[in-house]
């Protein structure tokens, strides 16, 4: 008789999709607030490690996910200058974004 011992957690192939779902959620409400590039910039990175469904990749992905969780946090707690390159720097400006508090300020005459 053959006794297999079998490993409770699951593998990386079936957690990678709930976080791949987890990050596009998170790359969405950079979109929302604003940080376009940022949010390009994350979802190429997730894209290119989902291609490979491995520890490697998943680690990747936790990576990102805490990155993004982290900015979106910050930028929560009020007023922030973005921290991507301006046209100054060689990146693209972008309007402000609702609630930043530079969207409601009326235009001087």
């Amino acid at each position: 008789m053959l006794i297999v011992a079998m490993d409770p957690r699951p593998n990386a192939a079936e957690r990678l999709p709930e976080l791949y779902r987890a990050i596009l959620d998170a790359v969405g409400e950079l979109e929302r607030r604003g940080a376009r590039a940022q949010a390009s910039s994350a979802r190429r990175t997730a894209s290119s490690a989902y291609r490979v469904w491995d520890d490697r990749a998943e680690r990747r992905l936790l990576r990102l996910h805490a990155e993004i969780t982290q900015h979106l946090g910050e930028a929560g707690r009020g007023p922030r200058r973005r921290t991507w390159p301006t046209r100054a720097h060689g990146g693209r400006r972008s309007r402000p974004a609702a609630g930043d508090g530079l969207a409601e300020r009326a235009p001087s005459a």
